[in-house]
């Protein structure tokens, strides 16, 4: 698994007198040979401006480690996407819904319109915390794995 790791300095000038910790997020379900993967932190929101860190990765492996360094503790979604197509965009359909496998932490797209409070996840000072994320091509009640879709 290859690591990339990121500073938070957008993030860090909220969290003067706090101890930062590490966040560990591993994306499940890469399509091996087939664009970059990305993964980004969200801090107000899903999506665009709410989420101003990020990192990106050829897709090597299965499974896919991102390493992002000094968050400041507190609540966080974590999203991702495979541009399986490498054109450099996460393509929608005309509804606004992927075309390419996404993925949100907390099993938030298992919702119909998951929501920032569905895929928070709280991020403990001071130590490492792991969060695992799953890409799937989203639609319907329960998204299917990428990785089943191609079997």
């Amino acid at each position: 698994m290859k690591s990339h790791a990121i500073a938070l300095s957008a993030l860090l000038m909220t969290a003067a007198s706090v101890e930062a910790a590490d966040v560990i997020v591993t994306v499940h379900g890469v399509e091996v040979g087939k664009g970059n993967v990305s993964v980004g932190i969200c801090d107000t929101g899903l999506g665009g401006e709410h989420c101003p860190v990020g990192g990106k990765q050829a897709s090597t492996a299965p499974t896919l480690d991102f390493v992002f360094q000094n968050v400041p503790p507190g609540n966080y979604a974590f999203g991702g996407h495979q541009d399986i197509n490498q054109n450099g965009e996460r393509d929608e359909n005309f509804l606004g819904i992927p075309k390419e496998p996404v993925a949100l932490s907390n099993n938030a797209l298992e919702k119909m319109i998951p929501t920032f409070s569905d895929a928070q996840v709280a991020i403990a000072e001071g130590t490492e915390n792991r969060v695992e994320i799953h890409l799937q091509m989203y639609g319907g009640k329960k998204a299917k794995s990428a990785a089943a879709r191609t079997q």
